[in-house]
């Protein structure tokens, strides 16, 4: 389960109403809310009721992801609201996912939350299209749950004009594992369409999955995009999560990395990138990052250094990862005790700032005409 805790929350819910939520509550991850449904379909509520916290309804089925129901069925589901006897609000008539336990022969199938923590309904549903709005968005029964899930998340993006607040980024970034041709068609058309919102979320879409054209067309426009605080900030995110070892993107992280943006938080994600990738070609473009006014930026380039040189003695090290394809990473050659007992966690560091820069500059200086630098 991937929870996200919130203190204090307010959202809109699915009927547009501001909904304030005074308790803790998290996002679950809904591939795996997905894989423990019996179904998952779109439907509309045509009918709701409530007798203490417990609210029926009947839902008419449009598409299905996943189960024995089939479209334009009538189903009955329950949902035991855990705000106590509080109404839920009315929402008849509302298309919507719907993560469901049990079968056809229940007399109601049970709704199983998308959100943790006493969360009114309407947070925990999930806004769907009323059509499929584009053939980019279609899928067939033997499409994978998963992708039809995010298909179906993307195309209700689309239709609604851009992501409902129940969406936060994580929940669209979890998916990016997926190699998808009909995702990055998506998201392809998204960046180079007119509507801002989607041509953010196409951007950022295409960059954590690791599209180097992408990354050049953000260091071509970063000035412009400073002026746009959204999507700015969710392109840095992106940066971030940016993990493709390709040798084309790697001078253009260096660049943003060193770059006075007026994109908040650009060259920390540009430095961090170089220091999660830390294959060869990253190392010219980390070692300035050592003389960053930044201690963060400065600290990414130690770690990035230190991690190359280590590599393949770093607990829970992540793969090669080469335009989608993973790769074991190989022992650099260089690693020593000196390598291993000069990689400190940032609090360790920045208690002792000189002692690590000055090691890994002279390592730097020592080993980069033999690294080929």
């Amino acid at each position: 389960m991937n929870l996200r805790s919130l203190a204090f929350i307010m959202l809109v819910g699915i009927s547009g109403t501001p909904t304030t939520v005074a308790s803790p509550i998290g996002l679950l991850d809904l591939q795996t809310v997905a894989e423990k449904a019996d179904a998952v379909v779109v439907a509309t509520v045509t009918q709701q009721s409530q007798s203490g916290s417990l609210v029926s309804f009947v839902l008419s089925v449009n598409r299905v992801l996943k189960g024995n129901v089939a479209p334009k069925q009538l189903i009955s589901a329950q949902w035991t609201s855990l705000t106590g006897d509080l109404r839920e609000g009315d929402i008849k008539g509302v298309q919507a996912l719907w993560f469901l336990n049990g079968n056809s022969k229940a007399t109601f199938w049970q709704i199983i939350p998308t959100l943790a923590g006493a969360a009114p309904l309407g947070l925990v549903i999930l806004p769907a299209g009323a059509t499929i709005v584009s053939a980019d968005f279609q899928y067939t029964s033997g499409t994978p749950v998963n992708e039809k899930l995010f298909l179906e998340l993307l195309n209700g993006i689309e239709e609604r004009g851009g992501p409902s607040i129940i969406l936060f980024p994580e929940r669209l970034n979890s998916f990016d594992h997926m190699a998808s041709a009909a995702i990055r068609r998506v998201y392809a058309r998204w960046s180079s369409g007119t509507r801002p919102e989607l041509q953010t979320l196409g951007m950022s879409g295409l960059i954590r999955q690791g599209d180097t054209s992408t990354l050049a067309s953000v260091q071509r426009q970063f000035q412009s995009l400073g002026t746009q605080p959204s999507a700015s900030a969710s392109i840095a995110n992106a940066i971030c999560s940016y993990n493709n070892a390709n040798p084309i993107g790697i001078p253009i992280l260096g660049r943003l990395a060193a770059s006075i943006s007026p994109i908040p938080r650009l060259q920390r994600c540009a430095a961090e990138a170089l220091r999660n990738i830390h294959s060869k070609e990253t190392l010219p473009f980390l070692v300035p990052l050592l003389g960053s006014t930044d201690v963060t930026i400065r600290y990414f380039g130690l770690s990035g250094l230190a991690s190359f040189a280590n590599t393949g003695y770093i607990p829970r090290e992540p793969p090669l990862q080469l335009d989608s394809v993973q790769a074991p990473r190989t022992p650099s050659g260089f690693v020593n005790q000196d390598t291993l007992n000069n990689f400190p966690a940032m609090s360790t560091f920045v208690q002792n700032e000189t002692q690590y820069l000055t090691f890994w500059k002279t390592w730097w200086t020592k080993n980069q005409i033999a690294l080929g630098h």
